[in-house]
């Protein structure tokens, strides 16, 4: 079984540099690119942590899971449009606000100022495929790794080559970042019952090729982006933005396994409670946090700049989206509270007539 605190901790640590990258952004900084790899370290999580669970009803699984995501979602959605219904009639438009209701921002221009949540178009996607990615369950002790890897990279590079021909119009590299977790984790931790990166022969040889693939790939994408002259490697010009896109999800995966196995060590040793306490925060409403943050940051209601001094602009940003995010999980559980006493009487009564 997976180290859940390890994983609370790398949830912390994705969603900080997830704000970093904006604020990065929002100063116009180079490092923003390379710091909105938390994203792909996200995808990457989620699909981790339900390969290591089996579904035995999609319908229920799948139903909780966006119970999850988009209760929060609307609520904050509802506050943005009244607040921009009184402060900012200029950002309110038909089309991104239906594409928004209707959770396609992924696919298209959504409302001003809450472009981020692109991500849970993709993040929803995702959870809709799990029980396609169980039944495939190329993990399988039945499948050699060769033959699962190599299944692995066909169904990836088939998704690519439909994206390409415009059969399907999503991020292939985010979609990946979600189903290499998922496999991965299916394969060394469901099945192959993870005690260990030193005692696992074929953890380390899976590690060490996706570390691998990373290292090699990343000083490509660093003199494409940097140092290219028109001459050296010209032929992948044309392809540049997926193999960007690429690296980034490798480098979103290598990342999260390289902290995996350093707090594993860590929290297998020794437990520490100040850290205990942050993770136990972090868990509860990490999500509220990321879904409030940028309209702080970004956008015509960004503090980035409110005075001259960076630091406290910079603080102020901090403190209103870990309270704004306090005040969303709080009203996501009151609707959640809600919905489920209504559900009981529903139940109730149904019984009754029966």
């Amino acid at each position: 079984m997976f180290n859940s605190k390890a994983v609370s901790s790398i949830r912390l640590i994705a969603l900080s540099m997830i704000v970093t990258c904006h604020i990065f952004q929002g100063e116009d900084m180079v490092l923003a690119w390379w710091f909105n790899v938390g994203v792909q370290i996200f995808l990457f999580m989620s699909g981790f942590l339900f390969g290591t669970k089996n579904i035995d009803d999609a319908a229920i699984w799948i139903k909780k899971r966006i119970t999850r995501i988009i209760v929060p979602y609307y609520i904050l959605l509802a506050i943005v449009i009244v607040f921009y219904l009184v402060f900012a009639k200029n950002l309110l438009t038909v089309s991104g606000l239906l594409t928004n209701l209707l959770l396609l921002q992924g696919f298209g221009t959504g409302l001003a100022g809450i472009e981020h949540l692109w991500f849970i178009s993709y993040i929803l996607m995702c959870y809709l495929i799990t029980p396609i990615l169980q039944a495939a369950d190329f993990a399988n002790p039945k499948n050699t790794k060769w033959k699962y890897i190599i299944k692995l990279i066909l169904l990836l590079a088939a998704l690519q080559i439909l994206n390409l021909a415009s059969v399907i119009n999503v991020s292939i590299p985010n979609v990946g970042a979600y189903i290499i977790g998922y496999y991965f984790s299916r394969r060394h931790f469901y099945y192959e019952k993870y005690q260990g990166l030193a005692q696992s022969g074929s953890m380390r040889r899976s590690v060490i090729g996706i570390f691998a693939a990373c290292i090699l790939t990343t000083p490509l994408v660093v003199y494409l982006t940097y140092f290219y002259n028109g001459s050296l490697f010209s032929f992948l010009v044309p392809y540049k933005d997926g193999i960007f896109a690429w690296n980034h999800t490798l480098l979103g995966v290598t990342l999260f396994l390289a902290m995996y196995f350093l707090f594993d060590c860590l929290y297998r040793k020794k437990t520490y409670k100040p850290l205990d306490h942050i993770i136990r925060w972090s868990d509860r409403y990490s999500y509220h946090v990321y879904l409030t943050h940028q309209i702080f940051i970004l956008g015509q209601f960004s503090l980035l700049f409110i005075t001259a001094n960076k630091f406290f602009n910079i603080a102020i940003i901090l403190l209103c989206a870990i309270l704004t995010g306090i005040v969303l999980q709080k009203l996501n559980r009151l609707v959640l509270n809600k919905l489920e006493q209504h559900h009981q009487k529903s139940d109730s009564s149904a019984q009754k007539i029966c």
